[in-house]
């Protein structure tokens, strides 16, 4: 693994978050003893500022200074790297992999998790979303089990699940679909350009959502309560399902979760993924859903 200028400055930013605060002695201690980072030489005042000023550029993360006695460094706004930016996503990522760079006699002890889903389709999406250009892609539905030749106006890229996403307006119709990168068979990229629209925003796009399923004429947002058992709680609690959730109540035996979103499938996937240890209390509509999806899998597993 190569260790470029970005993973240097992630470990910088990640030792001073780690220390709280630390003097620049101490620092550049740090830096030479990480061989791996630095190759034992000594990392300059000078840098380290050039760096404190690509940090906020890129992360919006501010590195300060006592300004007096050892004149240690420290986060002034650690908040910013517990958001759901991608800027976070970035950092996070960077962090990672200094983490694996500086623990590489573990390679065969350590299994990632494979995102095989269309990556090399996201530069040349990227590149068209920097300019508003056009893309000509051709793409499989599973549903119809057809290939679809489309133009589209990329608005938004999304990972989920091992997945990329990318949320498009397309020519021909003039709604906004979800394309999986994974689907997509042949892709270029069109001299034509589009206009982003001034109230379109990824943020809003997503609202309500569980995950990439936003499509019109769903379900409208509405409040879910979900009982999950003291076991299943823990892991709910740990890793929310949605930036809504709030627990309600909390005894020995269950808790009882309040999330305000879109009861999409995808979100009845993830309730069915946790089997007997959660029970969805309201809303009606989803419980009967959910009951009969489950008395079709009884069906299935029920020998003839």
């Amino acid at each position: 693994m190569a260790v470029n200028q970005t993973n240097k400055i992630v470990w910088v930013v990640d030792t001073i978050r780690k220390a709280g605060k630390i003097s620049f002695a101490d620092l550049n201690q740090r830096w030479k003893d990480n061989e791996q980072m630095s190759d034992g030489l000594d990392l300059s005042k000078r840098t380290l500022h050039k760096w404190i000023d690509v940090v906020f550029e890129t992360f919006g993360i501010i590195v300060s200074n006592e300004r007096r006695g050892e004149y240690r460094y420290y986060l002034e706004n650690p908040e910013e790297l517990r958001n759901g930016s991608m800027e976070r996503w970035l950092f996070s990522t960077n962090s990672v992999s200094n983490a694996l760079i500086e623990n590489r006699c573990l390679h065969n002890r350590i299994v990632l998790e494979n995102v095989p889903s269309g990556l090399h389709h996201l530069e040349n999406i990227m590149e068209a979303m920097k300019h508003n250009r056009r893309l000509r892609i051709v793409y499989h539905d599973y549903f119809g089990n057809s290939d679809s030749l489309l133009v589209i106006e990329p608005y938004i890229l999304r990972l989920w699940h091992q997945r990329w996403y990318v949320v498009a307006n397309t020519s021909n119709t003039g709604k906004v679909r979800r394309f999986c990168l994974d689907r997509i068979l042949e892709l270029s990229i069109m001299n034509e350009t589009f206009e982003m629209p001034d109230d379109f925003s990824a943020e809003t796009f997503f609202r309500d959502c569980y995950g990439v399923m936003s499509d019109e004429g769903g379900p409208e947002a509405t409040h879910v309560r979900l009982k999950a058992s003291a076991f299943q709680a823990n892991y709910i609690r740990d890793l929310p399902l949605h930036e809504s959730q709030t627990e309600i109540e909390q005894n020995d035996d269950y808790s009882i979760f309040d999330l305000y979103i879109r009861p999409t499938y995808d979100f009845y996937q993830e309730v069915l993924r946790m089997g007997t240890q959660v029970e969805v209390l309201e809303p009606n509509d989803m419980r009967e859903g959910l009951i009969n999806m489950i008395k079709q899998m009884n069906k299935n597993y029920i020998k003839k």
